[in-house]
């Protein structure tokens, strides 16, 4: 089962694709910033992330790199 990473400080948003991306089959972890969503990558070695550009403290840019 696949890994999907999504990061993103909109908690609603991130129940909502998490839920659609669930129904689909995929296994899904949820982060609320830039900083924890790499600690989470690292950890879980996610096979895709799907991460918002505009959060407070580092974009998604920077999260990126």
């Amino acid at each position: 089962m696949a890994k999907i990473l999504l990061i993103d400080d909109d908690a609603a948003f991130r129940r909502t694709l998490a839920r659609i991306l669930e129904d689909c089959g995929f296994r899904v972890l949820e982060a609320n910033s830039g900083p924890s969503g790499i600690a989470k990558a690292l950890e879980e070695k996610p096979d895709l992330m799907i991460l918002d550009l505009v959060m407070p403290g580092p974009l998604g840019t920077d999260v990126c790199v």
